[in-house]
């Protein structure tokens, strides 16, 4: 399969591709269009067509793998192709940390801890950048925000257990069922932890943040200015820098 996909994707691309009726040389022009439009936007005549989306990818190689497959695989799915794809290049000499890279989606991330007011929605403070991989209890206090919070009740998710932040009840070992108070406590954790999740989820759609290559302190300085941002939208504010006060 894979001593053929070479020459598979060159017939798909020559002889294959243009039969579509969008340009397939439109520089946003997708390598797999979608066969099913719509009538309302196959009347616009776009110069791009929609991909398709990974679902249907996934149905495809379902029913391929039904029919085609000589072997005992008959199930194919996207995580299975690219186990297959990394084998291949390590027996044909790749490195293994070249072959890992080829069979998962390995990003690196960064642990960003953020105070939210609970009340009024808005950013109180942000801590440095540290590694995705330390857990919240070590960087709530290695990022700074602990000094910020300091003698005001902070509210956290049961991960940060032995930080004296509140966190939700949980059953102790051979607790049946939370009381009647503890209940009535969680329920006003998860109504403000809500809050919470809506701002953070505000400041995770900001396109810097996914697309752009944030180097040393980038990464601080455009969450402190997302965060700016964010609460001059809340309160109304509007930036010394626009056109009417220039």
């Amino acid at each position: 399969m894979f001593e053929q996909g070479r020459e598979l994707l060159w017939w798909y691309i020559e002889d294959v591709r243009g039969q579509f009726r969008d340009d397939p040389e439109h520089p946003l022009a997708p390598l797999f269009p979608s066969e099913r439009l719509p009538s309302m936007v196959a009347d616009l005549s776009m110069p791009i067509a929609p991909a398709i989306v990974p679902a249907t990818f996934c149905c495809v190689l379902k029913a391929a793998g039904r029919l085609y497959p000589p072997g005992p695989v008959t199930n194919l799915f996207p995580h299975l192709l690219r186990h297959a794809c990394a084998t291949h290049h390590y027996e044909r000499g790749m490195s293994l940390w070249g072959s890992s890279g080829c069979r998962e989606n390995y990003r690196y991330s960064t642990n960003l801890q953020v105070v939210i007011d609970t009340n009024s929605r808005l950013i109180v403070a942000v801590g440095a950048p540290l590694p995705g991989s330390r857990s919240g209890c070590r960087t709530f206090t290695e990022s700074g925000v602990d000094i910020a919070c300091r003698g005001v009740p902070v509210i956290a998710d049961g991960g940060c257990q032995g930080t004296g932040l509140l966190i939700p009840h949980r059953r102790r070992r051979g607790q049946e069922a939370l009381s009647p108070q503890q209940e009535a406590e969680n329920k006003i954790h998860r109504e403000a932890r809500s809050r919470v999740e809506h701002a953070l989820s505000l400041l995770k759609i900001w396109k810097i943040l996914r697309d752009c290559r944030l180097k040393g302190s980038g990464v601080h300085q455009v969450i402190l200015g997302i965060a700016r941002l964010h609460n001059m939208a809340l309160t109304g504010q509007r930036s010394p820098h626009t056109r009417d006060n220039l």
